[in-house]
C-alpha cells in the first residue's frame, strides 16, 4: 500500500452561517446516536449508519447462539435462523460526541511509477473528493491539516474528557468476523463508506442523552478557506515541483493553504 499524507481536511455544511462558525473555531458535535438513528433519504447521502460503533460483528455461518432461561429448555440459534451478520454495540458509544470531516491526502511521490507528468496526474487524482460527499451540503470549508490538527489536539488535551481524533478504518461487512478494540470502536465503519475518507473527532463527556455539544478550538481564519462544494474539486490543484521533490496543494481561485 502506498503511504499517504493528510494535507487538508474538509467540512461540508448545509447552512453557510454554520461554515462561518466553524472558521471561527466552533465545532458543533452531534451524538453518535444521531447518526445511528438518522433515516437515509431516498438518495442516501451517506450520513446515516445504523451500524455505527460496532463492538462485535459476527458472520452467521461462524457462530451459534444458545439461549438459556430459568425453567425453560435451552434453545440454539444457528445460521439457518439468522438473516445476516450479528451486530453488537453498546449505549456507551451512542452518547459520544462526534465531529466528522473528509481528509484530503496524497501518496508519497517517490513511491509512484511514471514520468513527471504521470506522477502529477496520479497525485491530482488522489487529491480529489468523491462526488457523493458533495451531498453533505452546498458549502465547504477547507483547513490545513498541519495547522488544524495541533490546534485540535491541544484543545482536546485541555478539556479533561476522554477524546480521540483519527482516521476512520473500514471493514468488509461480508467477510469480517470478530470483535473490535474498545477505544477504536467509534473509528470503524463498513467499507461501503470508504469513499468518504473520514477523519473523526470523538469526545466522551459524563452526560448522556441527545444534546449536541459545541467545542471551541479558536479562530481558524488564517488557515481556512470557504468554497462552494460544487467547485471544490476544480479548485484543488497539486503541483509537482520537480520529479524527486515533495508536492504542494493549492486552491488557485481562493488562495493557498
Amino acid at each position: 500500500m502506498t503511504a499517504s499524507k493528510v494535507i487538508a481536511l474538509v467540512k461540508f455544511f448545509s447552512d453557510e452561517s454554520h461554515a462561518d462558525q466553524f472558521i471561527k473555531g466552533s465545532l458543533y458535535m452531534k451524538r453518535l446516536r444521531y447518526f445511528q438513528q438518522l433515516e437515509a433519504p431516498e438518495n442516501d447521502d451517506g450520513r446515516g449508519d445504523a451500524h455505527e460503533a460496532p463492538v462485535s460483528w459476527h458472520q452467521p455461518d461462524r457462530i451459534e447462539l444458545v439461549f438459556d432461561f430459568p425453567g425453560y429448555k435451552p434453545f440454539k440459534v444457528d445460521k439457518n435462523d439468522l438473516a445476516g451478520p450479528l451486530f453488537i454495540t453498546r449505549h456507551f458509544y451512542s452518547d459520544m460526541h462526534l465531529f466528522c470531516l473528509t481528509a484530503l491526502s496524497i501518496p508519497d511521490p517517490s513511491l509512484l511509477q511514471g514520468d513527471h507528468d504521470e506522477v502529477q496526474a496520479k497525485l491530482q487524482a488522489a487529491f480529489q473528493i468523491d462526488e457523493r460527499c458533495l451531498d453533505f451540503g452546498p458549502h465547504a470549508v477547507i483547513v490545513s491539516a498541519e495547522k488544524f490538527l495541533p490546534r485540535l489536539h491541544q484543545s482536546l488535551a485541555r478539556c479533561n474528557h476522554w477524546s480521540k481524533a483519527d482516521m476512520v478504518d473500514y471493514y468488509d461487512a461480508t467477510t469480517f468476523h470478530g470483535d473490535f478494540v474498545a477505544e477504536d470502536v467509534p473509528f470503524w465503519k463498513q467499507s461501503r463508506f470508504a469513499y468518504q475518507k473520514e477523519f473523526r473527532v470523538c469526545l466522551q463527556t459524563p452526560t448522556a442523552g441527545d444534546e449536541p455539544l459545541t467545542f471551541e478550538i479558536g479562530d481558524m481564519s488564517a488557515f481556512a478557506i470557504k468554497v462552494r462544494s460544487a467547485d471544490i474539486n476544480a479548485s484543488l490543484k497539486v503541483t509537482l515541483k520537480q520529479p524527486s521533490a515533495n508536492c504542494r496543494s493549492a486552491l488557485t481561485a481562493n488562495g493557498s493553504l
